[in-house]
Formats: structure tokens, C-alpha cells, sequence
């Protein structure tokens, strides 16, 4: 999975 993905859609960017 991509963190960039994740971080997106959360919008969370301690999840990177």
C-alpha cells in the first residue's frame, strides 16, 4: 500500500 494513498484519503499526514 501506498502511504501517499492513505494520506490522501484520510488526509492524515502522520500516517506517511
Amino acid at each position: 500500500m501506498k502511504a501517499g494513498m492513505i494520506r490522501s484519503e484520510h488526509g492524515e499526514s502522520r500516517k506517511t
